[in-house]
């Protein structure tokens, strides 16, 4: 057990560096405005549009995603 949390500290500390420039930056943009819009952030953060239609067309349930309130995908089994 303390192997797996050693291994997902490690892995939270690497993302978070590899991004910290764009997390700077996203700071920065919500101290300035307070709220900053998804496209903005995605558009930080280098997810190209396509991308992002690519994975509204899939639908929630097609990648797994939650569409209820608790947490279920509304199919059962």
């Amino acid at each position: 057990m303390r192997s797996i949390l050693q291994q997902a500290y490690e892995k939270a500390v690497e993302t978070l560096k590899e991004y910290r420039d764009q997390l700077d930056r996203l700071a920065n943009m919500l101290i300035e405005e307070e709220e900053v819009a998804g496209e903005k952030v995605l558009e930080l953060v280098g997810v190209k549009p396509e991308e992002k239609k690519r994975d509204q067309a899939d639908g929630p349930e097609k990648r797994g995603e939650s569409t209820e309130k608790d947490g279920s995908t509304g199919t059962e089994g």
